[in-house]
């Protein structure tokens, strides 16, 4: 269920239950390590780097939205005014000069004079000028949309919620979610409610506050209900997601109805089309902000919840075309590689970055017991690996998109951290070079107990009588801590137990430098 204001009310309507992970409880756990954890597959080792802690239960949620070398964000909670309703902030790439450039504190005001509070989704930048909205605050305290100039002076109240007209067409919608998407001189967003039968909405404004439009409103059996996330769009079309469906009687898993939806729809409002419907084997209640393929024909995404009967129901991520056709559930998360993920993908190249808000390697003791993770996988759904593993200390519930600027990943965790309160941080992916990386995969070796207290035993499959083998293992950071050589049983031992916990890197290879095997090895004590 999810916080649609500021007053920790979970709200379920119509049997429709909006999923929103509720990160602002600490979780009592013991911390077993703290390692950072090595990218395989041949994208060399990721270095996490705290850049900020937040303070004083700040909460940040939403992205980090890039503008030259700053950073600009939102929290949820916390700021200067003393009135505990967020705050605009912006920071330098290299985590330095973070300011806080406009204090939420709104209670409710005349209407278009107001300032706004709890903001839950993202800014977006033009020029000297940044849009967002709040969920809360505004002269109905049912949230605003709003512009502010990227020094912080200059704030705006565009556009206050307050429906209470519920005609088909004429909505001003309430509790807006997610980011705009400026195009043509106008923003476009959506509502998570309000509209006819209060299912949530798609509006569009002007960027000076004129001309409101009610573009769309959902509809429990006719499109779906309580759209999430932000609109994409492509070839003239907004693409989205609802997490309700659009069967309110037919919440099965064969039913193919019920556990949202991707929709598309004309940018005028025309012509919506159901794009795939989910039906919870394969994933439910996409939350997320849809990501779009290079050439523009392939959607990408993450469900909350769902997965295939047995599978824990920690989601999965999809790829679809947008014409609907091919879709394909690319991962199904299993808790300690994540869950529970509310997330928008990043996507260079062939490669798409996430984060997953729970789960995690180490952690995964119980359901949805972890910190977190960081993920890639290519967009065919192969090489699926955990980036990081968040252990609460360095924050702890990763939140919103990843912003790849040059050969880094940054993004925020909305607790855990010095104070508890979050952290912004920098993923650093270093190219593949020479070293224990740049060698071929193969399937010839197992090692376990993995992972291991210190001790394993490593078995290479149909080696040759008479063969003389040699291993080496390193930590994340490249150092070799571990060698021997003149192997010539094909099952042998190893003591590490001397190491710190961790995740270490094994390679396997004749005296010739043929390589057998390589793969990660986790300790844990």
């Amino acid at each position: 269920m999810t916080k649609i204001n500021n007053s920790n009310v979970f709200v379920k309507r119509n049997n429709v239950s909006l999923y929103k992970i509720n990160l602002l409880h600490m979780k009592n756990k013991l911390l077993l390590l703290s390692a950072i954890v090595i990218l395989i597959a041949g994208a060399g080792t990721a270095q996490i780097k705290n850049l900020y802690n937040f303070t004083d239960n700040e909460q940040p949620y939403g992205s980090l939205t890039q503008s030259g070398n700053l950073f600009y964000g939102m929290t949820n909670e916390g700021g200067d005014s003393g009135r505990n309703e967020g705050y605009i902030f912006s920071i330098n790439r290299n985590g330095t000069g973070f300011k806080q450039i406009w204090n939420f504190y709104d209670s409710g005001t005349i209407a278009f004079h107001a300032n706004g509070a709890r903001p839950d989704g993202s800014l977006i930048v033009s020029g000297n000028k940044l849009y967002g909205m709040t969920s809360g605050g505004g002269a109905n305290y049912r949230g605003v949309v709003f512009s502010i100039n990227t020094d912080g002076s200059g704030y705006k109240d565009l556009w206050d919620f307050n429906d209470t007209t519920n005609y088909i067409g004429n909505s001003t919608g309430e509790y807006p979610l997610g980011a705009l998407l400026l195009l043509r001189g106008r923003l476009y967003g959506m509502t998570q409610l309000g509209g006819y039968g209060n299912d949530g909405l798609i509006f569009s404004i002007d960027t000076a506050g004129g001309g409101f439009k009610d573009i769309l409103d959902f509809s429990q059996t006719a499109n779906g209900v309580l759209p999430y996330g932000s609109l994409t769009l492509s070839g003239g079309k907004f693409f989205g997601t609802t997490i309700g469906g659009n069967c309110e009687d037919c919440r099965t898993l064969t039913s193919g109805y019920g556990y949202g939806n991707v929709f598309s729809i004309d940018t005028d409002g025309t012509h919506y089309k159901d794009v795939y419907v989910f039906a919870g084997v394969n994933g439910r209640d996409p939350s997320g902000d849809l990501t779009l393929s290079q050439d523009g024909t392939r959607l990408y995404g993450t469900t909350y919840t769902g997965g295939p009967l047995g599978s824990g129901s920690y989601g999965v991520i999809f790829g679809v075309d947008t014409n609907g056709a091919d879709f394909r559930v690319l991962h199904n998360f299993n808790d300690t590689d994540g869950a529970y993920t509310e997330t928008t993908l990043t996507l260079s190249g062939k490669t798409l970055y996430g984060t997953a808000n729970e789960g995690g390697t180490f952690l995964a003791y119980s359901h949805g017991s972890g910190y977190g993770t960081i993920y890639s996988l290519d967009t065919t759904g192969n090489d699926f690996n955990v980036i990081y593993d968040f252990n609460l200390s360095n924050g702890s519930g990763p939140w919103g998109k990843l912003a790849l600027v040059g050969d880094s990943l940054y993004g925020m965790t909305s607790q855990g951290g010095f104070d508890g309160s979050g952290e912004i941080f920098g993923c650093v992916l270093p190219p593949v070079t020479t070293g224990i990386q740049n060698i071929s995969y193969t399937n010839g070796v197992s090692v376990y107990p993995n992972p291991t207290s210190g001790q394993f035993t490593v078995s290479i499959k149909n080696s040759e009588a008479g063969t003389t083998n040699q291993v080496e293992v390193y930590n994340v950071m490249g150092q070799e801590v571990y060698s021997q050589s003149n192997i010539q049983n094909p099952t042998f031992n190893i003591d590490l137990s001397s190491q710190a916990s961790g995740v270490y890197m094994y390679r396997i290879f004749t005296l010739d430098g043929n390589a057998i095997g390589e793969g990660k090895i986790i300790i844990q004590k």
